[in-house]
């Protein structure tokens, strides 16, 4: 790991990271006791309200957002330095695994202690009507567990999320500015585009087989994610979902590696 590179990305990424929260606390905790104030309904406990697990998680997936997408600059630096593409693409896949690792830990240090009850061992079946009782993080019937477990997959998804980013990121940065316009209008319109085209997909499914072959379609691709549907509800295989996890994850962090080789620097 490249020590220049390392002390320039991490004072990035703590730098973002501070700015996030401090609009986050501006937006989500500040104005709305300011609010409060100026309407006559401040109470002490408006203090506290503002800020908690899901506060802290969501400022957090923010930063790592922002971190990842924003690499152009941190990608000239190394350039500049004679830095190769290698040894960026290996700092930054580090860092970045270590700042999700971190996020996470803090993320679950703060759920343990405000809900420990959610790691409570029910087993793994999902009911078709959710119930207060039912909990995201229960999988076995032992609360440790359930919390490893569950620390391991939010780990594995929200890598998968950053290695996505990291992905696109680099692609994006393969080409000109005026052909990265284009790259974003086209997501756009797939964007619009893509509910249609699902909505046609299964118009065809129904006209070809009915809504057998639709079901049987999306049971087969749950299936594959560990998710398998019975009548009340449906059986989560974690085991088999970390699995799928870690082989798209490694897919992911080896295309960012691909498209990483050919990022340029264009002065245009």
């Amino acid at each position: 790991m490249h020590l220049k590179l390392k002390k320039y990305l991490v004072h990035s990424y703590v730098n973002i990271t501070f700015w996030v929260f401090f609009f986050f606390l501006l937006l989500f905790w500040l104005l709305p006791i300011i609010f409060h104030i100026l309407t006559g309904s401040f109470t002490f406990s408006d203090i506290f309200t503002g800020v908690s697990s899901d506060f802290i998680t969501a400022a957090l997936g923010v930063s790592l957002i922002i971190v990842t997408l924003f690499n152009n600059t941190n990608f000239r630096f190394a350039v500049s330095n004679g830095i190769s593409r290698k040894s960026y693409w290996k700092t930054r896949m580090l860092l970045l695994t270590a700042f999700v690792l971190i996020t996470r830990i803090v993320s679950f240090i703060i759920k343990l202690i405000e809900e420990p009850y959610v790691f409570a061992g029910r087993g793994n079946f999902i009911p078709r009507v959710l119930t207060t009782e039912f909990s995201f993080f229960s999988y076995f019937n032992n609360s440790t567990l359930n919390f490893l477990m569950s620390f391991f997959l939010s780990l594995l998804v929200t890598l998968c999320s950053i290695y996505f980013f990291m992905a696109f990121n680099n692609f994006y940065l393969m080409f000109t500015k005026k052909m990265r316009r284009i790259i974003v209008f086209a997501i756009i319109a797939l964007v619009i585009a893509v509910p249609f085209m699902i909505g046609m997909f299964f118009a065809y499914l129904e006209y070809m087989g009915g809504n057998a072959l639709a079901v049987s379609m999306g049971k087969f691709i749950l299936s594959i994610f560990g998710l398998n549907l019975v009548k009340d509800g449906m059986y989560f295989n974690p085991i088999l979902f970390a699995f799928d996890m870690i082989i798209i994850d490694i897919f992911l962090a080896f295309l960012s590696y691909k498209f990483n080789s050919k990022i340029q620097v264009y002065k245009d």
